[in-house]
C-alpha cells in the first residue's frame, strides 16, 4: 500500500480481516499524523455527512491542517460543493498523504461517484486506501495506468503458519491434520478462524471440536445471519437457500429451484460485492458458495423450509440429468432417498464414467447406496463387479454372483445385470486360467450380450472368447475372436482409458498369435498421449518381443516398470515383470530374470492369475524359479498344467482323511495368507470386517493343524490348497466340478 500505486483498494468479504490490515498497515507505515482515516457508518447514507467526517480526518493530519480550511454552516454545502472545496485546498499538497476510506461499500452512490470524481482530480501526493466488501467501480482507468493496486480475498486468507500463531494467541494447540482440516474448511477466512479459536479455548476435546466445526456452529452461523444473509433483500435470501443444496450453480439451475427469472444477475452481483459467492469460469456462469456460508445456508433451509429439502433435490438432478451431469444428477436423487431414480441413473450412465477411467467415482457412488439397495439390486451388484474387475477379482466375482443369483430368482434372464456378470466371471475365471469353468459363463454371456446395446461388453465377450480358445490351443478360433472386436471397437465413438487397455489386450493375443503385422497396426493408430500409456507400452513390448527385438522390448516396458506410465488396471503388472524377465533373460542377465519373475509371481499369486503366464510362455523361466525358489511351487505347477494344454492343474493328492473340508470363505482368506496383506488389509480386500477374517484364519489354522501363518501357508502350499483344483477339493467338491 506503500508503493507506486495513488490507489489500493482492499476488497473482501465480511470478516477477512480489512481493518486489522489496514490498523496494522497505518502503525507500521503511515504515521498517525500522515493518515486521514474515515469510516462510513452504515445508517449514514448522507453524501454530505460522509465529506464532513473526510475533511475533519484530513484537517487533523500535519499536512491537512495546513491547507484544508475549517468549515462553517453554510446551507450551500452540499456533497459536491465539498468536493470542489478540498480539491481546490488541497492542490497545492507537496507532503505524501493518505485518505483511508473503511466501510466503502456502505456510501450511498451518489456519493461513490462523487468519491470517484475526487480521487481522479486530487493531486499525486494525496494517496487513498479504500476497504470495501463490494468491488470499487470507476476505478478502471486508474488500473490501465498502473495506479491502481488491488487486495482481494485470496491474498488475506490465513497460511497455516499464520493460523498456527493465531491459535497459539488464544491458548489452543492443535495437531497438524486438524488445523489443516479447520483451515481447509474455512478457507483461510479470518473471521471463521478467529471465532474458532475463541470457542476452542477451554474446550475438553479441542480437536474432535475442531474437526466438527463447520459454518452452522453459533458463533459462525450468528456472524453470517448478521453480517450477510440478513442484509440481502428477501429474492435474494430465497435463491441463497433454495440453491444451497448444490455444490454449484447457474442461472438456469437456480431459475428452476426458486421459481424467478434472474438467478444469473444475482449471482453475478452476489459475487461482486464479495457476499461469500464465488464463480468457477472466466465466463461467470459456474458459481459456489464459501463453505462456512454454505453450511450456514443448508442450517437455515433446514430450519425454515424442511419440507422442501426432498423436492429441491429431485428438481436438481433432474436438471443434472437432462444436462449430461450424471454423477451430480446420482447425488442430488441419492440425497432425496429417491433409490430408484439413483439405480436408474447410474444404469443409464456408468458405462461413460468407466469408459473415462472414473472407476473410483463409479465406487464412491455405489458406496452411497444403503446396503439394502445395493443387496436387492442386481444392476448395481452387476455394476460393482464391473469396476472391481481389474482391481479385486475376488470381489468382483463376489458381486457378479450376486447379480446373477437376483437376476435369475426374479426371473430376470435377459437382463442387461445379467450379461454384464457373465462377462465378469468369464473374466475372472479365465484370467485364473480356469477355463473349463469360465465356458458357460462366456456362452451366456454371448447370448446375452448385444454389441450394439453394450459395447464394452461385447469386446470382452470377444476377449474371453479368445483367451478359451488360446487356452485349448486352437488359434484359429482365437483369431477369429480377437478379429470380431474390430466391428464391436466401431460402435464406440469415444477414446478412453478403458478402449485403450482393451485394444492393447487385443494387440497382445495378436502378437502372441504371430499375428504381428496386425497387431502393429492396431498399436499405430494410438496418438502420442495414448502410446505412453501402461497397457500400449506393455503391448509393443510384446510386440517387439515376438519380433524377436529384446532390447526394443526394454525400452518400451521401461515407462510401465517404474510407474511413469500410468495402468488403469494394476493386474497388468503382472504381464510388465513377465515380460521384463523374459526380456532380461534373452539379454543375457538371468539375476534379473529370475528377480523380475518373482515379482510377477508375486503379483499373480493373490488372484491366481494364470493366464498372462499363457500369453507370454516361459516354461525354463519358470522351471528354474521352481528349482531355487520354492515359494510359488503350487503357482507355477498350475502354470505348467496350463501351458501343457489342460483345463486346470493335476488334481492334488486328496487331503488326509483327517482334513476338515474347508469353506469358501475361509478358502478367501487362505489364498491371502501368502501375500505381504495384513489382516485388516485382507478384510478390505474382501469386503468383511477384521473380525471375520480373523476368525477364518483361526479355523484354517484348526483345520490344518498349525499354529502360525508362515507354518499354515506352508502346510497349505504342501497340500496344494492353493492351486484352484487344489481348493476345490479342500471345500469338498469334486475335482471335475
Amino acid at each position: 500500500m506503500s508503493g507506486p500505486a495513488r490507489v489500493t483498494v482492499v476488497s473482501a468479504p465480511a470478516g477477512s480481516g480489512k481493518t486489522v490490515l489496514l490498523r496494522s498497515w497505518i502503525s507500521e507505515v503511515a504515521p498517525t499524523q500522515r493518515a486521514a482515516w474515515v469510516v462510513e457508518g452504515r445508517d449514514e447514507r448522507d453524501p454530505r455527512q460522509f465529506w464532513v467526517a473526510a475533511l475533519d480526518a484530513l484537517r487533523r493530519t500535519v499536512p491537512g491542517s495546513a491547507l484544508v480550511r475549517p468549515l462553517t454552516v453554510a446551507p450551500d454545502l452540499y456533497g459536491w460543493a465539498l468536493v470542489e472545496r478540498l480539491l481546490k485546498d488541497l492542490a497545492p499538497l507537496e507532503d505524501r498523504l493518505w485518505l483511508v476510506i473503511d466501510d466503502v461499500h456502505e456510501l450511498s452512490p451518489e456519493a461513490l461517484r462523487q468519491l470517484e470524481v475526487f480521487v481522479l482530480r486530487a493531486p499525486a501526493q494525496l494517496r487513498f486506501v479504500l476497504a470495501s466488501r463490494h468491488d470499487v467501480r470507476g476505478l478502471h482507468r486508474l488500473r490501465l495506468e498502473g495506479e491502481l493496486a488491488e487486495i482481494r480475498a485470496a491474498d488475506l486468507r490465513f497460511t497455516p503458519a499464520e493460523a498456527r500463531e493465531l491459535f497459539a494467541m488464544a491458548g489452543v494447540e492443535l495437531p497438524e491434520a486438524a488445523l489443516a482440516g479447520l483451515l481447509e474448511r474455512t478457507e483461510g477466512w479470518a473471521a471463521g478462524l478467529r471465532l474458532a479459536a475463541m470457542s476452542l479455548a477451554g474446550h475438553p476435546d479441542p480437536e474432535r471440536f475442531a474437526e466438527e466445526f463447520r459454518g452452522s456452529e453459533r458463533t459462525v452461523a450468528e456472524y453470517l445471519l448478521a453480517e450477510v444473509l440478513d442484509r440481502r433483500p428477501d429474492e435474494v435470501k430465497r435463491l441463497l437457500l433454495r440453491t444451497s443444496i448444490l455444490e454449484r450453480v447457474n442461472g438456469e439451475l437456480a431459475d428452476l429451484l426458486t421459481g424467478d427469472e434472474d438467478g444469473e444477475r444475482i449471482l453475478q452481483d452476489l459475487e461482486q460485492a464479495n457476499a461469500f459467492v464465488v464463480s468457477l469460469d472466466a465466463g461467470r456462469t459456474w458459481f459456489r458458495y464459501h463453505q462456512m456460508f454454505a453450511d450456514l445456508l443448508a442450517l437455515e433451509l433446514r430450519r425454515t423450509a424442511p419440507n422442501e429439502v426432498t423436492s429441491l433435490h429431485q428438481a436438481a438432478s433432474s436438471w443434472f440429468a437432462a444436462h449430461q451431469f450424471p454423477v451430480e444428477a446420482i447425488r442430488h436423487a441419492q440425497t432425496a432417498r429417491d433409490w430408484e431414480l439413483a439405480a436408474r441413473l447410474l444404469a443409464d450412465h456408468w458405462l461413460s464414467l468407466y469408459l473415462d477411467g472414473q472407476a473410483e467415482v463409479i465406487r464412491e457412488l455405489l458406496a452411497g447406496y444403503p446396503p439394502s439397495v445395493r443387496a436387492a439390486d442386481a444392476g448395481l451388484a452387476a455394476i460393482a463387479a464391473a469396476v472391481e474387475v481389474f482391481r479385486s477379482q475376488a470381489r468382483a466375482a463376489q458381486h457378479a454372483t450376486h447379480a446373477v443369483e437376483l437376476a435369475e430368482r426374479h426371473d430376470w434372464t435377459d437382463d442387461h445385470a445379467v450379461g454384464v456378470a457373465s462377462v465378469v466371471l468369464g473374466i475372472v475365471l479365465a484370467w485364473q486360467g480356469r477355463l473349463e469353468e469360465a465356458e458357460p459363463w462366456v456362452e451366456r454371456a454371448e447370448r446375452a450380450v448385444t454389441a450394439e446395446a453394450q459395447p464394452i461388453a461385447g469386446m470382452w465377450a470377444c476377449l474371453n472368447r479368445a483367451v478359451l480358445e488360446l487356452g485349448r490351443g486352437r488359434n484359429a478360433e482365437a483369431l477369429a475372436a480377437v478379429r470380431g472386436i474390430e466391428r464391436v471397437t466401431g460402435l464406440i465413438a469415444v477414446p478412453s482409458p478403458v478402449i485403450v487397455a482393451m485394444r492393447a489386450f487385443q494387440a497382445q493375443i495378436l502378437a502372441r498369435l504371430g499375428e504381428t503385422e496386425y497387431a502393429g497396426d492396431i498399436l499405430a493408430q494410438f496418438g502420442e498421449h495414448e502410446r505412453e500409456r501402461g497397457e500400449i507400452r506393455i503391448a509393443t513390448a510384446g510386440l517387439r518381443l515376438a519380433q524377436d527385438d529384446p532390447a526394443a522390448a526394454a525400452a518400451a516396458l521401461a515407462p510401465a516398470l517404474d510407474g511413469s506410465a500410468s495402468l488403469i488396471w494394476p493386474d497388468w503388472l503382472v504381464q510388465a515383470f513377465l515380460l521384463q524377465a523374459i526380456t532380461e533373460d534373452a539379454l543375457g542377465d538371468p539375476a534379473a530374470a529370475d528377480r523380475a519373475l518373482e515379482r510377477a509371481l508375486d503379483q499373480a499369486e493373490p488372484d491366481q492369475a494364470l493366464f498372462p503366464f499363457l500369453l507370454y510362455p516361459a516354461p525354463d523361466l519358470l522351471e528354474r524359479n521352481a528349482r531355487h525358489c520354492p515359494w510359488h511351487a503350487d503357482l507355477i505347477a498350475g502354470i505348467q498344467s496350463l501351458l501343457a494344454g489342460t483345463q486346470s492343474a493335476p488334481p492334488p493328492a486328496a487331503p488326509p482323511p483327517s482334513l476338515e473340508p474347508l469353506s469358501t470363505s475361509e478358502l478367501r482368506v487362505l489364498r491371502y495368507l501368502p501375500t505381504s496383506l495384513t489382516a485388516p488389509e485382507i478384510a478390505d480386500e474382501l469386503c468383511v470386517s477384521r473380525h471375520t477374517v480373523k476368525s477364518h484364519m483361526r479355523k484354517v489354522y484348526a483345520k490344518l493343524g498349525t499354529h502360525r501363518r508362515a507354518e499354515t501357508v506352508a502346510r497349505a502350499r504342501a497340500l496344494r490348497l492353493l492351486t484352484p483344483s487344489g481348493q476345490r477339493v479342500a471345500s469338498g467338491e469334486s475335482s471335475q466340478s
